[in-house]
C-alpha cells in the first residue's frame, strides 16, 4: 500500500508537534471535512510561483510538507529552541494555506485574503475544540493565528483587494514566513521521501 501525501502530512504533524492536544487539534481542524479542496488542489493555480513538485493534484499538500521539512532543518540553526515555540511554528505551517481558495465551495483560484480567512477559521475551530478535558492555551491559538495571518510577508497588498495583510513582526511570524517563502521557490527542491519525513 502506498502512502499518500495526506498521510505524510498528518504523520508529520503528529510527530513534529510535541504537545499532544495541539497536534490533535491541528489534525482535527484539517481533517474535519475529508473532501476539503486543500487535499487535491495545486499550490499555484497559474504554475508561476511554486516548484514542480507543488503543481498538479495534491500540490498544496506537498508545498505544506516542504515548508514543514524546511522548518525542521532551519530550526536546528535557529534561536527558536523552546519546544512550545517550535510547536507553534509547525502548527502554523501545517495550516497556513488551508483556506488558500477561501471557504468551500472554492472558486478554484487563490484568494488574496486567504491568510485572514485561515486564521479566523483556526480561531473559531480552536475555541469550539477547547473543553474541560482538552485545553489549548488561548495565547497559543492567537500566536498561531498571527503567524498564519502574516505568512505572506511583504506581499501584503494586492491591486484587486482592499485588504492589507499584516507583515510579520515577531520572531515566530518571520520564521514561518521564511519557511513558506523558501518552500515556494522554484529553484529549491525538497526531498519528500517518506523515510526522510519521519
Amino acid at each position: 500500500m502506498s502512502i499518500t501525501d495526506k498521510d505524510k502530512l498528518i504523520t508529520l504533524i503528529r510527530f513534529r508537534i510535541k504537545n499532544a492536544e495541539l497536534s490533535k487539534a491541528v489534525i482535527d481542524f484539517m481533517t474535519k471535512d475529508p473532501d476539503h479542496y486543500f487535499w487535491t488542489v495545486p499550490a499555484s493555480s497559474s504554475g508561476k510561483y511554486h516548484p514542480t513538485y507543488a503543481l498538479g493534484e495534491g500540490g498544496l499538500v506537498r508545498h505544506t510538507i516542504a515548508a514543514m521539512l524546511l522548518a525542521e532543518d532551519m530550526l536546528i540553526i535557529s534561536t527558536i529552541q523552546d519546544p512550545n515555540d517550535q510547536d507553534i511554528v509547525y502548527a502554523s505551517l501545517a495550516m497556513h494555506d488551508f483556506c488558500k481558495q477561501g471557504l468551500p465551495p472554492n472558486n478554484s483560484r487563490t484568494i488574496f485574503e486567504h491568510p485572514m480567512v485561515g486564521a479566523d477559521e483556526w480561531i473559531n475551530f480552536a475555541q469550539a475544540f477547547n473543553c474541560p478535558r482538552v485545553r489549548i492555551d488561548p495565547a497559543v491559538v492567537d500566536t498561531i493565528a498571527g503567524c498564519i495571518r502574516s505568512h505572506m510577508g511583504q506581499w501584503n497588498t494586492n491591486k484587486f483587494s482592499r485588504t492589507e495583510l499584516p507583515i510579520p513582526v515577531t520572531k515566530l511570524q518571520r520564521f514561518v514566513h521564511a519557511c513558506d517563502y523558501l518552500a515556494s521557490r522554484k529553484r529549491i527542491e525538497v526531498d519528500m521521501n517518506f523515510d526522510s519525513v519521519i
